[in-house]
């Protein structure tokens, strides 16, 4: 049986077996692994109604939404990849822009002079200008480096600024086009974003130093911080001035991004704190895929007067867009589990926790905000509350084995409804059972009606609005896991064999961790009666002496119960046991009869009252030990007759014959004999 469960962060502890075990969700990283519908998870431990979502119907099948530009009208625009194309997205309808060729990627997008886009291709490092009506697009220049990451449009200036990658350095070109010119080379592999600061530069970083820059000029720039990371992934500014910045770490050969040469890690800066001109490239649809399966992110406030706070981090996941809406709030989207963000001050909240598993562009400029995803591309419009009730669903919660669910206590200011649903698969799917309401049990305490299964999910639907659920506990009542006997061995005490003793010693496999108990038990071969050893006294140790002086000289089979009676009641106690081999108990030495010395030969009879001679040997006046044969050849019955030429002696007189005779239990004889050579 398994011990009390508490999962107060969706784990399991173990502090010894009891028969009742529970889930309890009751802290930021408990409810965190769940499901806001809805709702919000806060850094302060409850979960509270909040936005919700609707999705954004799109005919054309996307592999992702990568880049995004919004336009003075309320226009948002949106470019994919597979295929590489730009759709405008306004007043909840969804179309396509432009295509564009001989690309994969849409890798940026900014308004530019006329209201005109701009657009960053991957591969080629092509900077297009497009008519956001017609869709018709021309080429306005081509970067040195490989990539297009970023692109800002200054209006005043008349000037397009692109950050590249591979190398990474900041492009200045014409309104009209021309060739691009450096405009600061950070020295970084690769630059991923450009925006302005608000106080008229420009603010860049990238991978792999992970370095803030602000570019005051050609060729001018300050490091604003320095990241002990890989990629500084985007940075957002506040209308304060404050900067927030999405920062990640990676292993090496490993990125967020889709193709591009692999950042290695950087040095110095400040740490992530956790809780832990060429060829063409070629490039296929897979690659597109931001691929990190390991990776570290956090998102730091920066103010103006330059003091840096980490306000959020992820053990395993990364960072991939950061922007503050007019409120102040700072939204951060990841790329590992489809979640976003919301932070305001010190308080953290997620507030999205969608199916694809990477949020790759946000929007939460104005009153319309957006996102848009990959690992398949959806976009979705953020809303006041769900399209139905707020609700939240926590993780599928693990009983390590099939489970009775009972009751579920819950703490909450909110008016909610409880329902639940169970399974056997480690992700909900329709072998599922269908969503349960719980029954009423008297003030927030509902019995949950879910059937027996591994697996349970609990779903938490608010009634009405405002309030906050601040903890629930499900109790349940796993199946018991009879412990095993894997391994049994014994010997016999060879340093001290006058004590008659085997040692009998056993692994157990003990799968749900009960407190466990031992009894010993012995059977004459032959006999069909269990008798126990030292009364059925129950031992704790996984290991017996067993003092064979008081048994008859037999055959005997020993037998090891385990129990988990101490930690289950009397109708769940499973017992079982693992017997030996037979094992001979002999407790009488070995003799020799008619031990007769006619030189050059010795002959005698090596005899024993139980079990089978195992071993002669002679010794000729102290001389060492030698092994002499069985008459017959084999040692294989109690009696062994044996004959053997003794040695040419090197004094002639009286000489010692000692013969030793060992049994199969490990007893051993001694016979001398004086004869005369």
């Amino acid at each position: 049986m398994s011990a009390a469960i508490t999962v107060a962060a969706l784990w399991s502890t173990q502090a010894g077996a009891v028969p009742t075990a529970s889930f309890e969700l009751s802290t930021f990283k408990a409810f965190d692994k769940g499901t806001p519908k809805g709702t919000l998870v806060s850094s302060d431990g409850e979960v509270v109604a909040g936005y919700g979502s609707r999705p954004v119907t799109n005919k054309d099948a996307v592999l992702m939404y990568w880049s995004r530009a919004k336009a003075a009208d309320g226009t948002l625009y949106l470019g994919a990849g597979q295929p590489a194309k730009i759709y405008a997205l306004k007043g909840g309808k969804l179309r396509g822009v432009a295509a564009i060729s001989d690309a994969v990627l849409v890798s940026a997008l900014a308004i530019g002079p006329g209201g005109n886009l701009l657009a960053g291709t991957l591969p080629a490092g092509r900077v297009l200008s497009v008519d956001p009506k017609s869709g018709k697009w021309s080429e306005l220049g081509r970067l040195p480096s490989k990539h297009v990451w970023d692109l800002t449009y200054d209006a005043k200036a008349r000037r397009i600024y692109a950050a590249g990658g591979a190398p990474g350095k900041l492009y200045a070109m014409p309104a009209g086009g021309g060739k691009p010119t450096v405009h600061y080379d950070a020295g970084e592999k690769h630059l991923l974003f450009v925006t302005r600061d608000g106080r008229g530069a420009l603010l860049t970083g990238g991978s792999d130093k992970a370095v803030l820059y602000r570019v005051k000029g050609k060729g001018k720039a300050e490091a604003v911080h320095d990241f002990d990371a890989t990629e500084l992934r985007r940075a957002a500014v506040a209308p304060d001035g404050t900067i927030y910045a999405a920062v990640n770490k990676f292993r090496r050969r490993s990125s967020g991004l889709p193709r591009y040469d692999r950042p290695v890690k950087g040095k110095g800066g400040t740490a992530i704190q956790l809780e832990r001109k060429g060829k063409r490239a070629k490039f296929l649809a897979s690659e597109l895929r931001p691929g990190a399966k390991i990776g570290q992110g956090a998102v730091f406030r920066i103010t103006t007067a330059g003091r840096v706070t980490q306000l959020h981090s992820l053990t395993k996941g990364y960072f991939t867009d950061i922007a503050v809406d007019a409120s102040g709030k700072v939204w951060a989207a990841e790329g590992a589990k489809g979640k976003i963000f919301l932070m305001q001050g010190d308080k953290l909240l997620t507030a999205f926790d969608v199916k694809q598993r990477q949020v790759l562009a946000l929007d939460v400029s104005g009153k319309t905000k957006h996102f848009a995803t990959g690992d398949a591309g959806a976009v979705y419009r953020i809303t006041e509350g769900g399209p139905g009730r707020p609700s939240y669903l926590s993780d599928a919660l693990d009983a390590k084995t099939v489970a009775r669910w009972g009751n579920l206590r819950y703490r909450a200011t909110a008016k909610l409804a409880i329902s639940s649903r169970s399974g056997n698969t480690s992700k909900p799917d329709k072998t599922w059972s269908a969503w349960s309401n719980a029954g009423g049990q008297g003030k927030q305490l509902v019995r949950l009606k879910s059937k027996p299964a591994r697996y349970l999910q609990i779903r938490a639907t608010w009634q009405g609005k405002g309030g906050a659920l601040r903890s629930l506990e499900a109790y349940y009542r796993p199946l018991n896991i009879p412990a095993k006997i894997t391994k049994l061995s014994w010997e016999r005490n060879a340093k001290k064999p006058e004590q008659r003793t085997i040692k009998f010693k056993w692994k157990v496999k003990n799968p749900d961790k009960d407190a466990l108990v031992y009894r010993v038990y012995v059977r004459e071969e032959l006999g069909s009666t269990w008798r126990p050893l030292e009364d059925g006294k129950a031992i704790t140790k996984a290991y017996y002496t067993w003092d064979t002086r008081t048994f008859a000289d037999d055959t005997y089979r020993i037998k090891v119960e385990v129990s988990d009676e101490r930690a289950n009641g009397q109708t769940t106690t499973i017992k079982t046991h693992e017997i030996t081999p037979p094992i001979v108990v002999d407790n009488r030495k070995p003799d020799v009869t008619g031990l007769k010395v006619r030189y050059p030969f010795a002959t005698g009879l090596a005899k024993d009252t139980y079990s089978r001679v195992q071993r002669i040997e002679f010794s000729v006046d102290g001389s060492p030990w030698r092994l002499v044969d069985a008459q017959d050849g084999i040692y294989d019955s109690t009696a062994e007759a044996f004959k053997l030429s003794l040695p040419k002696p090197k004094r002639r007189g009286s000489h010692t014959l000692s013969i030793r005779v060992t049994d199969e239990a490990g007893n051993a004889g001694v016979r001398k004999l004086r004869f005369v050579k």
